[in-house]
């Protein structure tokens, strides 16, 4: 089975996969192709992080990141579904007062070799994100009602934004994303005044065009992702646990889609006892 599922209902009955989400499953080759030229412009992580979080699907109280998870069987499509914030917004937005979290990164942007197209290099750093997790059969009784079954670690966003949960913060997130830019596409960013490029919005209420293997609106091609999560937190026993979230995928020039690592673990810290 191919990579983990971004469970996403819109209304309630789409579900949108995480490769088709970004992945295309019939595409133009073209616009995977990039052969880098010239020096890259390094622009500041504000270009991709005031580009997120437009939508709320997952959350009534959390504006929508990527969620991850891992397929396991026909019967039980995944184990845990997990969120991490990528981008600090979610950590404002449910401790509006914490200010141990920090967000650092980098975009750049460079010219494609025969193709009007120019390819962008994303890394977004959080340290000390908030983050929760909750297992896929409690969601699949709920019928995935994300805003309201219960966590299997960290504390659920609106008890979290409510002072009633104990969030999970402590930990670091790292975001890795490559794409394949359309010059001609509109600029969707929230405050143009301060970025310059027109980035996508990866969140769950952003629409993939299979067809044309682009985001639907705005022509941007994703040709890698990845994720590197650790973080701590109480698990819903009280115990002390950690979750470790590993993602990595990436489409070929021809849209190929190509997974290699899938790992969403959810896991109680054993202390030696003396």
């Amino acid at each position: 089975m191919i990579i983990h599922k971004l469970i996403a209902f819109i209304g309630a009955v789409t579900v949108l996969g995480l490769m088709s989400l970004m992945y295309p499953s019939v595409a133009s080759s073209e616009i995977f192709k990039c052969e880098p030229v010239g020096e890259p412009k390094v622009l500041d992580i504000s270009n991709f992080i005031l580009s997120q979080g437009n939508t709320m699907v997952f959350s009534d109280v959390a504006s929508d990141q990527l969620g991850w998870n891992v397929p396991v069987d026909k019967k039980w499509f995944c184990t845990n579904f997990a969120r991490v914030d990528y981008t600090g917004q979610n950590t404002k937005e449910l401790l509006p007062n914490l200010e141990v979290t920090e967000v650092t990164g980098y975009v750049t942007q460079q010219a494609c070799k025969d193709s009007d197209r120019s390819i962008v290099n994303i890394e977004s750093i959080v340290r000390n994100p908030v983050s929760w997790a909750q297992s896929c059969k409690d969601l699949l009784k709920t019928d995935f009602d994300f805003a309201n079954t219960e966590v299997i670690y960290g504390g659920l966003p609106r008890e979290v934004q409510e002072g009633t949960a104990v969030p999970a913060i402590e930990g670091w997130v790292v975001l890795k994303l490559t794409i394949t830019l359309d010059p001609n596409a509109p600029d969707i960013l929230v405050d143009p005044d301060q970025v310059t490029l027109p980035l996508p919005d990866l969140s769950a209420g952003n629409t993939f065009d299979d067809d044309t293997g682009t985001y639907a609106g705005d022509g941007h091609a994703p040709k890698e992702v990845s994720i590197d999560a650790m973080t701590f937190g109480p698990c819903k026993n009280g115990k002390e646990c950690y979750l470790r979230v590993i993602q990595e995928a990436k489409s070929d020039d021809t849209g190929e889609k190509i997974f290699t690592t899938e790992v969403v673990d959810v896991r109680e810290i054993k202390r030696n006892s003396r």
